[in-house]
């Protein structure tokens, strides 16, 4: 199962699997090269990131 959430100029994808996850990000950034001639740029959270943020809090206010 993959999720595309996009707002503006971010786009966030989540997946099951590192391989769902790298197939999904290929072809995005073709179709955005292709369609719109768009460069897509990567910045990633990994699941380490996401356990430290979960433990400072994010989200609670």
């Amino acid at each position: 199962m993959v999720q595309v959430l996009a707002y503006a100029d971010d786009v966030a994808l989540l997946a099951r699997s590192q391989a769902e996850l790298k197939a999904i990000f290929l072809e995005m950034e073709v179709a955005a090269k292709k369609e719109f001639g768009l460069e897509v740029k990567c910045h990633c959270l990994t699941r380490a990131d996401e356990q430290r943020l979960r433990r400072v809090g994010k989200g609670k206010y």
